[in-house]
């Protein structure tokens, strides 16, 4: 009479013994099968992996190629330009000479052409001298 008292306010501990020993037995006859499917699911992990790895070494390899020639050219195209910034400043002062020699006599016509040409702006040495001693005061 006890016992019958006991099941019927526990009942739920009995009815989850029975449904477990019901799994154990169920899944022990598959367990071949989820090993199965969980091998395979390793193996196609570890196979995509190693694809993803290649595909990066050769996205790493590609970028470092592209970096190193473009690393080539800004230092061709640098070592252009200072070439040229030379050539350029060595015409600039040939010029100069040039318009220095043919107005030698005419400071004002010298003035007003290197104004026109390089933006030169003309400050008399005197003016200069001036600003420097009112900035001083």
């Amino acid at each position: 009479m006890k016992v019958w008292i006991w099941l019927k306010k526990y009942w739920y501990i009995p009815a989850l013994f029975v449904y477990t020993m019901l799994l154990i037995v169920v899944l022990r006859r598959d367990a071949s099968k989820f090993d199965e499917i969980l091998t395979s699911a390793t193996e196609s992990y570890k196979k995509e992996m190693a694809t993803i790895r290649e595909a990066k070494a050769k996205e790493d390899a590609k970028h470092k190629r592209v970096m190193e020639q473009y690393l080539s050219i800004v230092d061709q195209l640098h070592e252009k330009y200072e070439l040229e910034k030379d050539e350029l400043s060595k015409k600039q002062k040939k010029k100069l000479e040039e318009y220095t020699k043919m107005y030698y006599n005419r400071p004002e016509e010298l003035k007003r052409v290197l104004e026109e040409k390089y933006g030169l702006t003309y400050v008399d040495p005197k003016y200069e001298l001036e600003l420097i001693i009112n900035e001083e005061e």
